[in-house]
């Protein structure tokens, strides 16, 4: 299980965060190489306009990404990336 702390890190301008997601029980979360693409523009379309992507990994049953966070002067920057991960989650 991830640290506590890790679940209420903020999003901030300008700084860089390593993203991971692991399936329950290790299921496959990828099965063909349709859900990779798939995957990969759900991501693009929910956080492009906020994130710059450095590297990515997609393996079958969990992702990482190193992100930075585009700078943004928006007031509750958090919570708009925040939201956005959510839905695409």
């Amino acid at each position: 299980m991830a640290k506590e702390e890790h679940y209420y890190t903020k999003f901030e301008s300008g700084r860089f965060y390593h993203i991971y997601n692991r399936t329950i029980d290790k299921k496959k979360m990828f099965v063909d190489d349709g859900n990779y693409i798939f995957f990969l523009k759900k991501f693009s379309f929910y956080l492009n306009e906020l994130i710059e992507v450095y590297a990515y990994c997609l393996l079958d049953n969990h992702f990482h990404f190193l992100i930075r966070v585009k700078e943004n002067e928006a007031v509750n920057l958090h919570d708009i990336v925040s939201k956005q991960f959510r839905l695409l989650f």
